[in-house]
């Protein structure tokens, strides 16, 4: 069966209301190298390092550019709103892919990741037919999700704004369970949440996928 994991569809401004000051900006990184960049040049652009690992394979119909490594930078500003987009950030490869946007969640990000956690990177993007029904269907799921054991934990949503690379995705969401161990007993154990979603996706989504992935702490 496939695993299907759950999106958050809450937006965030760029902007703080009523200061004209930019919020932090999430940028994603997926590339292709032998060993990770280094992070010399992050300081320089504005932007700190709050998540990097390797890829572990890919589930869905959303078409990447081959990528075993990811990085999650949340920045002063946007970069690829700029002339050089993330040029000023070199080192990710001959054609890396970048995905900016506001953080509409952002839990634990500012603390360092634990050892031995599995992620699922989602990249989605919808229909728009039903936005009050998704919003309905998200929140039933959620509800669902919290009760079950070994449940995953959203860590950051992104609502994209941006994408180099890569056509533009609506949402992305960094999930994570407590270890493979867990992930593999939640899928077992909950067929039918993994259906729900399965019917979530087909109903609001025009394509998506999901990244496995594992992260350096």
């Amino acid at each position: 069966m496939r695993f299907k994991s759950l999106i958050s569809l809450v937006a965030s401004p760029l902007l703080l209301a009523g200061s004209g000051l930019a919020e932090p900006v999430a940028l994603l990184g997926l590339y292709e190298a032998a060993a990770p960049a280094a992070p010399t040049a992050l300081a320089a652009s504005g932007c700190s390092l709050r998540r990097e690992g390797m890829l572990q394979g890919a589930r869905g119909g959303l078409a990447l550019p081959a990528a075993n490594r990811f990085v999650l930078l949340e920045c002063e500003a946007s970069l690829l709103s700029s002339p050089d987009g993330a040029g000023g950030l070199p080192g990710f490869g001959a054609t890396p892919v970048w995905i900016e946007g506001a953080l509409a969640e952002r839990a634990g990000l500012d603390a360092a990741a634990a050892p031995g956690r599995a992620y699922v990177i989602k990249l989605s993007r919808y229909n728009d037919a039903d936005p009050a029904g998704r919003e309905r269907d998200v929140a039933a799921i959620n509800a669902l999700a919290a009760k079950r054991e070994n449940g995953f934990r959203n860590e950051a949503v992104i609502a994209v704004s941006r994408a180099s690379g890569v056509a533009k995705p609506d949402e992305v969401t960094v999930l994570y369970y407590d270890d493979p161990a867990a992930a593999k007993a939640f899928r077992e154990a909950n067929g039918d949440l993994l259906k729900r979603v399965g019917g979530f996706n087909e109903t609001h989504l025009v394509d998506f996928v999901y990244l496995n992935a594992t992260v350096v702490p």
